[in-house]
């Protein structure tokens, strides 16, 4: 409440003009931020095994007129340092372009902030971001096989835990 009120002042005094809800504290802190009206968009970690923001947290900000910014398409790096080589990929493009491609599915992301410090894999976004979003059977197939292996398994877990609020 304190929070939501400085927001708002902040906002009525002009020093601010949208705000951010953002948060490593799960899904009850995301509900209570959004529900507080204070806040314009939501910073969420949000891709194809943390998905848990789809259930209550992104239909309760959509329903407030909020925007949603992802962060985290893949996993901390997760999908590349140990997803991809279970899967046997040595050619990880395909499996990156489907993950990306994911978090703007099901009403889900507006934005995904792409962090990288490589200018090939900088374009690589852009080019998807340019073109359809839409998931293709390949794109659906290769995330299918992502999601049989025990490393997306264990980080899906983990994460659905952290959501809910039951670990750090």
């Amino acid at each position: 409440d304190k929070l939501a009120e400085n927001v708002r002042s902040l906002k009525r005094e002009g020093l601010i003009r949208f705000a951010c809800a953002d948060t490593f504290s799960g899904e009850e802190t995301y509900l209570k931020l959004i529900n507080s009206g204070a806040f314009d968009v939501i910073y969420v970690n949000y891709n194809f095994a943390d998905d848990r923001p789809l259930e209550k947290v992104i239909p309760t900000a959509r329903a407030k007129g909020m925007g949603v910014i992802a962060r985290e398409a893949y996993m901390k790096g997760q999908l590349f340092r140990a997803i991809a080589p279970e899967m046997g990929l040595t050619d990880v493009s395909a499996l990156a372009e489907a993950a990306f491609k994911w978090c703007y599915q099901n009403n889900g992301a507006d934005v995904v902030v792409y962090g990288t410090g490589k200018v090939k894999n900088l374009n690589n976004a852009a080019r998807i971001i340019s073109g359809d979003l839409s998931l293709t059977d390949e794109d659906r197939t290769i995330l299918e096989a992502a999601r049989q292996t025990e490393a997306w398994k264990s980080y899906k877990e983990q994460k659905d835990k952290q959501f809910a609020g039951l670990v750090k």
